[in-house]
């Protein structure tokens, strides 16, 4: 029988990899960013027309802060997260993502070392090692 496992995937922390990821994260921030400022935009526009309108503004003001506010906790936890990547020496290994694999079942097997601990390891996007 086949059976889905995740499997973890891991780099190694190298300088092209503490520059790639500083790279991506920057970009990340640089979005955030830009979304705060459209947000800004947003709720001048809007406020403005619930005003002609007669409507209440402070709903429209409490809404954009909520979304403010999660943008800006987005943005702080992408800055801490940077910063202790960047921190992090040579060759430490840090987690990537999880993806699937399958393996086979039979009777017999031991369930523990089919399912558990499977890892991928990559330095500079260059599978280095399989763990089992």
């Amino acid at each position: 029988m086949l059976i889905k496992r995740p499997v973890k995937v891991k780099m190694v922390m190298t300088p092209q990899l503490r520059k790639q990821l500083e790279a991506e994260y920057l970009g990340e921030l640089q979005q955030i960013r830009l979304e705060l400022e459209q947000l800004e935009f947003q709720n001048k526009k809007l406020v403005l027309e619930a005003k002609r309108k007669k409507l209440d503004a402070e709903q429209v003001n409490l809404k954009f802060k909520k979304e403010k506010q999660t943008r800006l906790s987005r943005l702080e936890r992408l800055e801490i997260r940077i910063k202790e990547y960047l921190k992090l020496p040579d060759d430490v290994e840090i987690i990537h993502s999880t993806v699937d694999s399958y393996v086979n079942v039979k009777v017999g097997d031991k369930w523990d070392t089919l399912v558990e601990g499977v890892e991928i390891v990559l330095k500079d996007g260059i599978v280095v090692e399989i763990r089992n």
